[in-house]
């Protein structure tokens, strides 16, 4: 979809949420070392969860080093929280998870790139997962900085 303002506009519904106070994009542009899901790789996206919307990118096919290129806007409303990439293997019948990394930084920004580890998730939260996701980030107070 494309940005059309420069800040989201008010509805109806959105009337008790409080206003965004820092425009982030995220994109997504790569990983390597992701472990191999099947015989000659895996099929991996990303999902891209930020304050409750999520962005998925395409999948990626037969390849342990995707190249996605892809963005996501996100308008913050509470910018001390952080946003997060996962990584999954799509599959017929159920996707696998292969990896997250979770972006704390509510600092100003711009086109920042940054090569970052990933780790499990839930109980394995804490554990090193393997491959690096590759993502720049641009985010700013100012909405006409992006």
């Amino acid at each position: 979809m494309p940005l059309l303002h420069d800040k989201p506009q008010k509805s109806f519904l959105n009337c008790c949420a409080s206003a965004p106070q820092m425009v982030t994009k995220v994109k997504v542009m790569r990983a390597e070392g992701l472990e191999r899901q099947e015989r000659t790789g895996a099929d991996p996206y990303c999902i891209i969860s930020c304050e409750g919307e999520k962005v998925r990118t395409k999948t990626a096919s037969d390849t342990t080093a995707p190249e996605w290129n892809q963005s996501a806007v996100f308008f913050r409303s509470r910018p001390n929280k952080p946003f997060k990439i996962q990584i999954w293997n799509h599959n017929i019948l159920k996707d696998t998870y292969m990896g997250k990394h979770v972006f704390m930084s509510t600092d100003d920004m711009k086109d920042s790139i940054k090569s970052v580890d990933l780790v499990g998730r839930g109980k394995q939260g804490d554990q090193q997962r393997p491959g690096k996701l590759t993502v720049m980030i641009t985010q700013s107070r100012n909405f006409t900085a992006i």
